[in-house]
């Protein structure tokens, strides 16, 4: 019986009409974010910057998301417009620049002019030594080669509540829960487990001594080398396996104790702005898209009940499909192309109703509130200044 249920509901939501959606990724391949001397990797755009393999990896993904939501189900417009899509990042170079790169493949045909007799017209005040060639150049395209341009939103990390909201500098009880996770019986095992398995290998192949949760970093440096084919240190893969999972751990612990919770709070009062104009009919934008990090993606997947363990690889993708059908309206939430089940839905078309309680279950009314520190944590970091401050 519940098999034909899932059946049927699968074969409705086929005929389903697809009328809002939201898009959060993590960047395309960096740099690594620090230097090691042992790192042979080229790095020609700077470190913890997007890589043109990264750019490629968006570049791609927008030509699928054209095919889906432009030439499929054609939620948007064929060529851009600005009404219907709103475009947010965090400050940081390699999201903007992943969030255009994707973009471009989305919105590949830029605008042209009116009309010819703008060709005259449309030049700045300024004296140009090659205006016939670059005119002759753009010929009818308002840029070379029918460029799109596109907006693209940030606010400073430190007010970032929305993509960054797992800082310490923007929530301050993030400090708390790792902390308080630091301290807990789990991590200290974890620690124990590193030092008595791979601690004396690794001291002797970076000839340094090197901590649990620089361990994972050092992995982490490794995995952007061997993704852009640069040399790693004589590394066997279970370790270096052993390396990345620490990494892991140590990007998504302090999303225990509710710290899920604070990092995703505005990001889904974002999305269900958004779903719920769209239900009213009242919606004129269509397409929310948000670029940022990994670690983003961890603490969402994580509020979702959904998180794996695993850090998302890059140029990963949280995709939020609302859906209509007669007066009914259902989501579906895509990881990287593979279908979740939130708690409470019994397919992977939720009805509406049932996803909005449980984002909403996942939010703070006020969120500067809810990230101030505890009273207890207050007091004992007032205690360690003194007791800095008294030793220097």
């Amino acid at each position: 019986m519940r098999l034909s249920f899932i059946i049927i509901t699968l074969l409705a939501s086929a005929y389903a009409e697809l009328i809002s959606l939201v898009e959060t990724c993590r960047h395309g391949a960096r740099a690594p974010i620090g230097h090691y001397s042992w790192d042979k990797g080229v790095w020609k755009y700077g470190l913890a910057n997007l890589t043109p393999e990264g750019q490629r990896m968006h570049y791609i993904l927008g030509t699928e998301l054209r095919r889906r939501y432009i030439v499929d189900n054609q939620l948007l417009n064929t060529t851009y417009s600005p009404e219907e899509i709103y475009v947010r990042s965090t400050y940081i170079s390699r999201t903007i620049e992943s969030a255009r790169a994707q973009l471009m493949g989305l919105y590949p045909n830029g605008p042209n002019l009116e009309s010819e007799s703008q060709q005259a017209k449309a030049r700045p005040p300024f004296k140009v030594a090659n205006i016939d060639s670059v005119l002759t150049e753009l010929g009818m395209s308002a840029l070379p080669d029918n460029y799109q341009p596109f907006p693209v939103h940030t606010v400073s990390n430190r007010e970032d509540h929305l993509l960054r909201g797992y800082e310490a500098a923007n929530c301050p009880r993030m400090k708390e829960i790792s902390a308080k996770v630091q301290q807990s019986d789990e991590y200290k095992e974890r620690v124990a487990e590193y030092e008595n398995l791979i601690k004396d290998k690794l001291d002797g192949i970076f000839n340094e001594s090197i901590g649990f949760e620089e361990a994972g970093w050092r992995g982490d440096v490794m995995e952007c080398d061997l993704f852009h084919g640069f040399p790693i240190p004589d590394i066997d893969t279970d370790t270096l396996d052993y390396m990345l999972g620490i990494r892991n751990y140590s990007n998504s612990y302090f999303f225990e104790y509710g710290g899920d919770q604070l990092a995703s709070s505005e990001f889904f009062k974002t999305i269900l702005l958004q779903f719920d104009d769209a239900v009213k009919g009242n919606a004129v934008r269509k397409f929310g898209f948000y670029s940022a990090h990994d670690t983003t993606l961890v603490g969402f997947l994580s509020a979702l009940e959904n998180f794996n363990g695993k850090n998302p690889p890059f140029a990963s993708t949280i995709v939020f499909e609302l859906h209509r059908e007669d007066d009914k309206h259902s989501v579906k939430t895509i990881y990287n192309d593979e279908d979740l089940i939130l708690p409470g839905c019994e397919t992977v078309d939720c009805d509406y109703e049932i996803f909005r309680e449980f984002l909403l279950n996942k939010t703070h009314s006020d969120i500067t509130e809810a990230c101030k520190t505890s009273k207890l944590f207050e007091e004992g970091r007032y205690i360690f200044n003194y007791f800095l401050e008294s030793s220097k």
